[in-house]
Formats: C-alpha cells, sequence, structure tokens
C-alpha cells in the first residue's frame, strides 16, 4: 500500500491565490484569472477539491474544480483537474476525482436549495489529443463500473480566432453513491 502523500479536502477562499499558482505550475492547463480561482473556491467550494502535501509546507499540489451545471442538475461538471510536477506519477489525480465525485456526491441539498439531489453523472470536456485526460476519465469510468461517452461538444469555431482545439463532452455514469 503506498503511504499518504496528501490531504484532500474541499478548497476554500484561502486556497484562491494557490489555485492560481498551481494551474500555472502545471504547465498543460489553461490559466484564468486569479479573481476566477477566488470564486471558485468560495461560490464553489462544495464541488472543488484541492490536494495538500502532508508534513512540511502543507503546499496544494493537486486540484479539480467543479460546479452543477444549472441546465443538467442530474450532472457534475469538472472544470479543471491539474497535478504539480512534484507529486507526479502517485496516482494523485485518480485520488482526486475519486475524492471529488465522493464529495459530491454529498450534495443532497437542504430543502429550498437548487438542486434537490446528488448528482448522478459526471461531465468534463477533453480536447481529442489530450491522452492524459482522456486516460483519467475513462479509468475513472472503469473503477466505477459505469459508462463514460464522449460526443462533440465545442467546436474550434467556438473558440476566438479558432485558436482552440475542439472539445468532446465526456459524460460518465450514472453514478451510485457508493457504502
Amino acid at each position: 500500500m503506498t503511504p499518504q502523500t496528501h490531504r484532500l479536502r474541499h478548497a476554500t477562499v484561502a486556497d484562491g491565490a494557490s489555485l492560481h499558482a498551481l494551474v500555472e505550475a502545471c504547465g498543460t492547463l489553461e490559466q484564468n484569472t486569479a479573481y476566477a480561482y477566488l470564486l471558485l473556491a468560495s461560490d464553489f467550494a462544495d464541488t472543488s477539491v484541492v490536494a495538500e502535501r502532508l508534513g512540511g509546507s502543507g503546499a496544494l499540489e493537486g486540484l479539480v474544480l467543479g460546479y452543477r451545471p444549472p441546465r443538467r442538475p442530474d450532472s457534475v461538471f469538472v472544470w479543471q483537474v491539474g497535478v504539480a510536477p512534484t507529486a507526479r506519477g502517485l496516482g494523485l489525480a485518480g485520488r482526486l476525482l475519486d475524492a471529488f465525485a465522493g464529495l459530491t456526491a454529498e450534495l443532497a441539498s437542504p430543502a429550498g436549495a437548487p438542486y434537490p439531489a446528488p448528482p448522478r453523472y459526471l461531465e468534463a470536456t477533453v480536447t481529442p489529443s489530450n491522452d492524459a485526460s482522456i486516460a483519467l476519465f475513462r479509468g475513472f469510468a472503469r473503477r466505477h463500473g459505469v459508462p463514460c461517452e464522449a460526443q462533440p461538444w465545442f467546436e474550434a469555431a467556438h473558440f476566438p480566432r479558432g485558436a482552440h482545439e475542439a472539445e468532446q463532452m465526456y459524460r460518465i455514469g450514472p453514478l451510485e453513491k457508493q457504502s
């Protein structure tokens, strides 16, 4: 058994600047404004998970950021997944995604909240050339014994100046709460 190297937890506002820096350090993710990470860590903290290094610095070395799409209330959308170069090869991305799904399964909302039930599907958009992300999401589906379907979603022409590869929507599930 691999020793625990990280504590997985929900993001907090205090993580905003670290999330921004981590995305930059990953080198492969599209970096957004620092303000966007503050919003995700506050307004979408229930659907954002970070990996904090145990011992020593307590630095953030992994993240899964997401949200509940208002038009697809049965889903939770993974917006970004990243692992610092210093923490790669430890299976951290898979652990983060599993924790993300487990934590969001607890989101059966209180009365009057916008989402009356926990999400049943995990969704993410991925470019066809991103083999690592495709393997991550397909591996998640295999571990949980559920289907993983991909379909065209955003075309290159949808992005400014067509300067971005098309994205496919991966829809994984239905997920059942694990006991």
